[in-house]
């Protein structure tokens, strides 16, 4: 048993996913809801504008 994992790193299809999310997000204005759930991430960064 394994106390520390390494990260997994996300798949190309995933970070495809993701790049087109934030683009659906950009046309689409701050307003609505980005869908990140299919894109394999293990954290997620915020930063303020």
């Amino acid at each position: 048993m394994f106390l520390f994992s390494k990260k997994k790193k996300p798949s190309e299809d995933s970070i495809k996913r993701l790049e087109y999310q934030l683009c659906l997000a950009k046309e689409a204005g701050a307003d609505d809801i980005l869908d990140i759930s299919a894109c394999e991430l293990a954290e997620v960064n915020y930063r303020k504008p």
